[in-house]
């Protein structure tokens, strides 16, 4: 980052970095400010001198940002006055401010990382369902606003009860781990895929048709049994597609809640009727080219396999 005065141009680029990161590492100091009181005439950067001229740079002082013994970087300030020399106050105050810098940038770090945990299922790695619920608001926002489909999957494994009563918790967190593993490997860029809770996974997919979301997630259903196994058992899944409608006179919190009202009822569709299978309701897409029509039997539509 680079802060300049007024009347001061800008000059962090490649080769300024470069000239710093080499100067520093030449004369390290983690008790004390390293100096160059004139920069352009210094034999340390001698190699640096026509980078200097032109940058208008005549005095240089680093500091290292230290807390609590560690070091986080250093703040280097370019004197482009010339014929000025930083005084015992100048050291001072640099010396303070680059104290308080160092408490800060470490808080923000620090509170960046705890955002993060907050967000992440700690098993699978995926975002978590907090993180979901936020992110699909935004995105439903997004659809009304600029009038694209948005698409929305729950997923669940099929059996997933029997596998950690048979073979074991492990057993059943290494599905769940594999599953996420492959759900964030196999959607394309800009899905949201989060652990919605216990064996349930849950994919957002922005501007993207019912119809089209459907064969994604039918292909994925069929890789699955051929990625996972436990005890040389292929491990399949079930999942339930919805729509975001058209409502004009709806909350983001209603339409958000429908949604997922509506995926879920189709997954459970899915699993009344055998299980390893996408369940979707085909009149809810403009394009569903290929899907086979929903009938309202409980019976579930399937995606089709759809050359891309």
């Amino acid at each position: 980052m680079e802060y300049c005065a007024n009347g001061v141009e800008p000059c962090l680029s490649q080769a300024t970095l470069e000239m710093l990161q080499t100067w520093v590492q030449e004369n390290p100091s983690f008790d004390s400010p390293t100096v160059s009181s004139a920069a352009q005439s210094d034999p340390g950067l001698v190699r640096f001198r026509e980078h200097l001229a032109k940058s208008q740079v005549h005095a240089l002082m680093a500091y290292p940002l230290i807390y609590r013994s560690t070091s986080l970087g250093w703040l280097v300030i370019q004197q482009c006055v010339p014929y000025y020399r930083w005084n015992e106050s100048d050291l001072t105050l640099f010396s303070v401010a680059c104290g308080h810098l160092a408490t800060a940038l470490e808080t923000l770090r620090s509170f960046t990382e705890l955002q993060a945990l907050a967000f992440k299922d700690s098993l699978t790695g995926l975002n978590n369902r907090h993180f979901l619920k936020e992110r699909l608001g935004v995105e439903i926002s997004n659809a009304q606003r600029l009038h694209y489909p948005l698409s929305l999957a729950i997923l669940d494994v099929d059996h997933f009860k029997r596998i950690n009563d048979t073979y074991g918790h492990p057993a059943g967190d290494t599905v769940l781990r594999k599953l996420g593993f492959l759900l964030r490997t196999n959607v394309r860029k800009g899905t949201a895929v989060a652990r919605w809770g216990g064996e349930e996974f849950l994919a957002v997919f922005p501007n993207m048709e019912l119809g089209v979301a459907a064969v994604i997630m039918d292909r994925f259903r069929e890789r699955v049994p051929q990625t996972i196994h436990v005890e040389g058992l292929a491990v399949t899944i079930s999942a339930g597609l919805a729509q975001v409608r058209s409502d004009p006179g709806a909350t983001v919190e209603q339409i958000q809640v429908r949604l997922l009202e509506e995926a879920d009822r189709n997954l459970y569709a899915a699993k009344r009727n055998g299980r390893n299978q996408v369940c979707w309701d085909a009149s809810a897409s403009s394009g569903l080219t290929g899907a086979a029509p929903f009938v309202d039997t409980g019976q579930p539509s399937r995606a089709v396999s759809l050359p891309f």
